[in-house]
């Protein structure tokens, strides 16, 4: 190109001169303000519009039904996880209410056997204290008796009533079997008024 070229426009063409036909600029906008749009482009846009509109409305409504299938995934997860904590709950406090009651068995069955301990050392201090004092009567009458004591009149005495009956066993040393001399008092017959 030359230093003075003119730039090329649609008015000129290579050679230089003017086209026949000239192009003129039109503004489209201010075409479709000037005159009413055709009744086929009016159907077009409405058609586009309506189509538009269908569209938003399922996609909207896809969504909305997205976010409540979520939202309920969510209760229904949320719920299981609250009935799931809620039986651990339970399945703890079943556990600590077994424990407690064990140990109180427990503690009852040791409870017990203490007082069995105790109940058996106290029984055998009994019957020690028993065996002592009777050893002790034992020796004390054998003294009595070698001396020469009526123990059936002694221990009467001490006792501090008379005998209702006697019971007396003679026993020889050559005889084969001893003799029982049995005597029941004669009870007074009841008088009649």
């Amino acid at each position: 190109m030359h230093a003075h070229a003119r730039p090329r426009t649609l008015s000129h063409t290579h050679s230089g001169r003017k086209p026949r036909s000239h192009v003129h600029r039109v503004d489209v906008s201010r075409a479709y303000q000037r005159s009413p749009p055709p009744l086929l482009v009016l159907l077009v846009f409405r058609a586009i519009a309506t189509r538009t509109k269908l569209k938003l409305e399922a996609d909207t409504a896809r969504l909305q039904q997205a976010q409540t299938s979520m939202d309920l995934q969510c209760k229904q997860e949320r719920s299981r996880a609250e009935m799931d904590l809620g039986a651990a709950e339970r399945k703890h406090k079943n556990a600590m209410l077994d424990l407690e009651a064990e140990q109180r068995r427990a503690a009852r069955d040791a409870d017990h056997a203490q007082s069995l301990r105790h109940d058996a050392e106290r029984t055998r201090q009994q019957l020690e204290a028993l065996t002592l004092q009777n050893d002790e009567e034992l020796r004390l009458n054998a003294s009595l008796h070698k001396l020469g004591v009526d123990l059936t009149t002694l221990l009467s005495a001490q006792a501090g009533r008379e005998p209702d009956q006697f019971i007396k066993i003679d026993g020889n040393e050559g005889a084969s079997a001893p003799a029982l001399h049995l005597t029941v008092p004669q009870r007074k017959a009841a008088t009649r008024a």
